[in-house]
């Protein structure tokens, strides 16, 4: 998703903002994110993570394509950390990587891997779906439904 992509949203969710007033709100945003992070050095977004400005200590590189031996100066990189409700949402949606998992028991399906396949799958989506749903009546402090 790209800063174009973002602002479209937003636009479409709120439609009573024009583009131009999302798109120079979203460029101060991230203004005022680079000027604190030179200035303070780490960004603080509860729930979401922090961004952290770190040192990263000199050492000695190889050009690939020459082989020599380059000195790389110290410098300071920028760290993302997810705070809590961002990791369970990573966590909780549904991995690309974990749907190849499923392919080591098709052997035990003969004929069926498809079936086999699209059962895993539902019920990964299904877990997936109703622990969104309690996380949301969470937030609301409602009950939506009772286990």
């Amino acid at each position: 998703m790209t800063k174009k992509d973002i602002i479209l949203d937003i636009h479409k969710e709120i439609p009573r903002f024009s583009y131009r007033f999302i798109q120079d709100a979203l460029n101060l945003f991230f203004q005022e994110i680079s000027h604190c992070l030179a200035q303070e050095g780490s960004v603080e977004f509860r729930g979401f993570g922090n961004f952290v400005c770190k040192h990263r200590s000199a050492y000695t590189g190889i050009n690939p394509k020459t082989q020599e031996r380059i000195f790389v100066p110290r410098k300071k990189v920028i760290v993302f950390r997810p705070g809590s409700f961002l990791k369970k949402e990573l966590i909780l949606r549904p991995k690309e990587k974990k749907k190849f998992g499923l392919y080591r028991n098709w052997k035990k399906f003969g004929s069926n891997k498809v079936t086999y396949f699209l059962v895993q799958y539902t019920l990964r989506y299904d877990i997936f779906l109703n622990v969104k749903l309690k996380l949301f009546s969470k937030t609301l402090n409602k009950t939506v439904f009772s286990d």
